[in-house]
């Protein structure tokens, strides 16, 4: 599962060095992980969720969306008639979407007009997304989150690394749930802040208390590895030699 969070005011001179970087990481994780089916979390808003989707259809992996308020809701978020089309087009080759519950206290009349009961709502799918990926893609400048935007990049990127802690380990073994994982960081300059530290460059952030990102990264690898196993063994079952021809 390799979900999306980003901003939605990309520019579209860096369109193609951000698909590029994006596209490298999923072909990566397709290659090192060949019987694993790769899904791509996306709630196709404008920006980094759309720009992840075209690039995991066009490699013919799996899409799919989780809305944050009902979609005829969710069609008013954007402004133009191409806007429109293009969510209605991706909507169209996900796998499968589905609307969020309302947040506790959220009415749908309440999330009808920008504000904070419709802000949670976004929240809330960044979020779920953060709990439900192995590996989160943030197009994110690097800014600090911003205390009055509630659900933003930076917001859910802290909530992946650091708000969510990790579930004890399964007395099953490998692969083991694990609710806190590693961030691919795609440095996104944006509209409004066009000049970031190292723009268009990428890396990993990984949680704290593995001593180190190597440690880290072999942890989590390691876990990915225990679920290509798994599916390997799924596809490709052992011959029971005891059994009658």
């Amino acid at each position: 599962m390799v979900g999306v969070t980003g901003h939605r005011d990309l520019r579209e001179q860096d369109r193609d060095a951000l698909e590029a970087w994006v596209r490298q990481l999923l072909v990566e994780i397709r290659e090192r992980y060949p019987h694993t089916p790769v899904v791509v979390l996306s709630p196709l808003a404008e920006g980094a969720d759309r720009l992840v989707a075209r690039v995991a259809l066009a490699l013919c992996l799996q899409l799919v969306v989780p809305l944050p308020v009902p979609r005829a809701l969710y069609e008013t978020d954007f402004e133009t008639a191409a806007s429109k089309t293009e969510f209605e087009r991706l909507l169209g080759r996900a796998r499968e979407w589905f609307e969020l519950p309302l947040a506790d206290g959220n009415t749908e009349e309440r999330i009808r007009e920008p504000g904070g009961p419709r802000n949670r709502q976004y929240a809330a799918v960044g979020e779920y997304i953060a709990r439900q990926s192995h590996i989160l893609i943030a197009l994110w400048d690097g800014a600090p989150p911003d205390p009055e935007l509630e659900g933003g990049t930076a917001h859910i990127v802290d909530f992946r690394l650091e708000a969510l802690g990790r579930r004890g380990r399964s007395a099953a073994g490998p692969p083991d749930p694990l609710d806190r994982g590693p961030v691919y960081h795609i440095v996104a300059p944006r509209v409004k802040h066009p000049n970031p530290n190292h723009a268009l460059t990428a890396g990993w952030l990984f949680p704290e208390g593995f001593g180190s990102d190597a440690a880290a990264e072999a942890a989590y690898h390691a876990a990915y590895a225990g679920l290509e196993r798994l599916n390997a063994r799924s596809a490709d079952p052992p011959t029971n030699r005891d059994s009658p021809v």
